[in-house]
């Protein structure tokens, strides 16, 4: 009696919705809390009744990905929606495995049933902000270097390998981008990065540097601005530099300063 009151209350305090099923995939037992999640009773989602709880975008895929499972004996991780009582829906994510016999043939599945709503909003809230960045990147024509204290990696954004008129795959490393400098600025250029690899960049710098171009050699002007994230585990976290083509600038300012003192009469 003890043991069978353990697993009850195992059972209903775990925030995971336990479930099982048999070899061909239909559902034998699941856990009450199934009642409070759907306000349906939990015999209705014996077989193949739990589909019905689904949101109708998903359950082509579901139950296609819960098929190959099946059919291959293979662990099952998917996710989808489920309707509430109140006729709305929650992100659930659904995870099973298979017990074998000797003989490697399913005995029965056995799987839970996680509520990931929160996770999935925060997940899509972020994939937004990112692609709202990157298409603000792109309309700006900023190229974006960023630098992951923790991990000591360096990620040089599309736009950015094209202003430096290096291969898409070209690897971010230190030495390219030195050579790819103008000579007279290169000091510059490694006095920043002796900041940042020994923590001591600011937190925010700007700096304008020539470069030559890998595929053209042309010589352009970029314009850098910079921006220090910190952590409480390092002074530097990461660290996010934007560029921006400012070619025609100096040549805009140089053309000024002729017409300013220069008389274009005769």
């Amino acid at each position: 009696e003890e043991s069978d009151a353990h697993y009850r209350w195992a059972v209903a305090l775990n925030p995971q919705l336990p479930w099982t099923s048999a070899p061909d995939g239909e559902i034998e037992a699941i856990g009450p809390r199934w009642l409070h999640l759907t306000g349906e009773d939990p015999e209705r989602a014996k077989g193949r009744g739990w589909v019905s709880a689904l949101h109708p975008q998903d359950v082509s895929g579901v139950v296609a990905k819960w098929a190959q499972s099946v059919a291959t004996a293979t662990p099952v991780d998917v996710r989808y929606r489920i309707r509430l009582p109140d006729q709305s829906y929650r992100w659930m994510r659904a995870r099973a495995a298979p017990r074998l016999d000797d003989h490697g043939r399913i005995v029965r599945w056995y799987g839970t049933l996680e509520d990931v709503h929160d996770e999935h909003l925060s997940q899509a809230a972020l994939a937004e902000s990112e692609e709202r960045f990157r298409l603000a990147v792109q309309s700006a024509q900023l190229g974006i270097w960023d630098y992951d204290a923790a991990t000591r990696t360096r990620t040089w954004s599309p736009e950015l390998k094209a202003m430096l008129g290096v291969e898409p795959d070209a690897d971010p490393t230190n030495e390219l981008v030195l050579a790819l400098v103008h000579p007279d600025d290169r000091a510059h250029l490694i006095g920043i990065m002796e900041a940042v690899s020994t923590d001591a960049a600011p937190d925010h710098f700007e700096a304008t540097l020539r470069i030559r171009r890998a595929d053209t050699g042309e010589t352009r002007w970029l314009k850098s601005t910079g921006w220090n994230g910190v952590s409480t585990d390092s002074p530097l976290s990461r660290l996010v530099v934007t560029f921006h083509d400012v070619t025609e600038q100096p040549d805009a300012e140089r053309r000024i300063r002729c017409a300013a003192t220069h008389d274009p009469l005769p």
